[in-house]
């Protein structure tokens, strides 16, 4: 089990620890082509957010590549990689009445961004991007 757990929902007191932000303008974030495809395990970003998303990769696996070339991992290997969150932008006028706090329910920024607490957050651990092949 990695330090901040092997699912979605960390298990470390601070929501924050350990999470970095990309250094990318909005403004490249959404221009380009970004793929998401619910039929195949493959997410395409644009190329905007690359450099940075590698530099930081590397910033929080001691300096391992990212790659989408086969690499062999002992399971302690895999579960030390990072999960990777996207922030989704919500309309918070129209949130889910439902939920009456947003800073302790799973999926909602809350903590991880005050200024937009009502925003999505999809959480990716290790043993959902990295694809196994015996």
């Amino acid at each position: 089990e990695g330090r901040a757990g092997v699912s979605a929902q960390s298990t470390l007191t601070n929501p924050n620890e350990g999470v970095k932000v990309l250094d990318v303008p909005a403004k490249s974030l959404n221009s380009g082509g970004v793929i998401v495809d619910s039929g195949t395990t493959d997410t395409y970003w644009n190329r905007a957010i690359r450099s940075e998303f590698e530099n930081v990769f590397r910033q929080l696996t001691g300096g391992r590549e990212h790659s989408n070339k086969p690499v062999q991992l002992t399971d302690d290997e895999l579960y030390a990689l990072p999960t990777i969150l996207f922030q989704l932008e919500s309309d918070a006028d129209d949130t889910n009445p439902d939920i009456n706090d947003v800073f302790h329910t799973p999926g909602m920024a809350g903590a991880l961004d005050p200024h937009n607490p009502s925003d999505v957050i999809l959480a990716f651990p290790p043993t959902h991007y990295m694809e196994y092949d015996d």
